[in-house]
């Protein structure tokens, strides 16, 4: 079984916090990936995408210049492009959420970057790795002193925008950009009926001393989703809505609906309007941000 393969796997048995009609897209592409031979071969000849960290000059009387972040003069801003579905591992489909978070560390503490831009256009992904990530974008402000800026082109979902709301300042490029989905599902995909008509008959055992193993899940493709939701769903969605109430503090929470905090998704003013971003700006207006931070 090759790594495209094996991602696909990853893919089919994680936890999500993914906005629903980007995880519907890949859903199928995982499945192909899985069993399709011929796709796996072709996606086996794919390289995992560049991580596009690079420095530009935070100056606005000089204008962008781009630098890589061995070649960046002082006082300059790091951006890190956080794009396509989020695993923790790299694979073909995107740069994992721990490669990414290696290459932020790497330039915050460089001696010549003074603050670290983070460019979003993901609808989320994967539940492992993504906290660890999302702490550690909040130590560069933190642990490093030097100050965080997120920017969503057209979509920071679900465990997107946990990773945008460690950002001490997040802002969209324009009002058609969309953030939210701040919720956490699993899909359990029971593939018995394929298997059998495979050929393959599966029995499941478990040890005598392991009644509890798998239980919640094998509940669930029973038709029983309380087990799961209890024991598994409700604890990880808490730790992601109490990780955005307290990256926001000023967010508009709807007492009776729990909005913005329940899985809805928000264009971008009205995103502003209740406390999900903070402004609607250029990536000039940004570089300026961030320049008027470093310098006061």
């Amino acid at each position: 079984m090759n790594a495209q393969a094996i991602a696909a796997i990853r893919a089919l048995s994680s936890n999500f916090l993914m906005e629903d009609n980007i995880a519907a897209t890949l859903l199928p592409l995982a499945m192909k990936m899985l069993f399709d031979p011929q796709a796996q071969a072709m996606a086996g000849n794919m390289e995992t995408p560049t991580l596009a960290t690079y420095a530009i000059n935070g100056d606005p009387s000089t204008g962008f210049s781009g630098y890589t972040l061995e070649q960046a003069p002082a006082q300059s801003i790091a951006v890190v492009e956080v794009r396509g579905p989020l695993m923790k591992e790299s694979s073909c489909f995107s740069a994992g959420t721990k490669e990414l978070m290696s290459q932020s560390l790497a330039a915050a503490a460089h001696p010549n970057i003074a603050a670290v831009m983070f460019v979003f256009d993901t609808g989320g992904g994967s539940v492992a790795g993504t906290e660890v990530f999302a702490n550690a974008i909040k130590s560069i402000s933190q642990d490093y002193g030097k100050p965080t800026l997120g920017m969503v082109e057209d979509l920071a979902a679900s465990a997107g925008y946990w990773l945008l709301s460690a950002c001490d300042e997040i802002y969209a490029y324009s009002e058609s950009s969309m953030v939210g989905s701040i919720g956490t599902a699993i899909a359990v995909n029971d593939m018995s009926s394929m298997l059998e008509k495979m050929g393959v008959k599966e029995h499941y055992v478990t040890a005598t001393a392991s009644a509890e193993k798998n239980k919640d899940v094998i509940e669930a493709k029973a038709g029983n989703y309380g087990p799961i939701r209890k024991n598994m769903l409700d604890p990880i969605n808490e730790v992601f809505r109490n990780a955005v109430i307290t990256n926001r503090p000023n967010l508009a929470i709807d007492l009776k609906t729990e909005a913005p905090v329940n899985g809805a998704m928000y264009m971008a003013q009205e995103a502003v309007n209740i406390g999900l971003l903070d402004g609607i700006c250029s990536m000039q207006e940004a570089v300026n941000k961030l320049h008027h931070r470093i310098h006061s």
